[in-house]
């Protein structure tokens, strides 16, 4: 169980602790990890993201599912991440990827 993991972390710490976890994850394919925390980008390594509001679950899937309610989102104080914002303003522009979760999988999509 991580609780706010990465709040008191710089960028690279949080880059490196999202990248451990995930690591951790495809070496450990049976382990739960529960991640508790304020920073979708967090989220986005997860493979189901529970969106919780005033106590009552409004949102659950996958993190390409979850983020792609913005607005509803927005409306939390939350913000997506990064790579959705920009995964989501090229579909607007007819240019359409896969799912799309992280910075590697975003690279390794723009350059195929």
């Amino acid at each position: 169980i991580l609780d706010e993991a990465s709040a008191m972390l710089d960028p690279k710490g949080k880059s490196e602790l999202r990248a451990l976890i995930k690591k951790t994850r495809e070496e450990n394919p049976d382990l739960t990890v529960l991640n508790i925390t304020h920073e979708l980008e967090d989220a986005s390594v997860a493979d189901r993201v529970i969106v919780l509001n005033a106590g009552k679950v409004v949102l659950d899937g996958t993190p390409f599912e979850v983020f792609s309610h913005v607005e509803e989102l927005k409306g939390m104080r939350l913000d997506i991440p990064f790579v959705q914002k920009l995964k989501q303003s090229l579909s607007v522009r007819g240019i359409s990827l896969a799912e799309i979760n992280s910075d590697e999988d975003l690279l390794n999509a723009l350059c195929q």
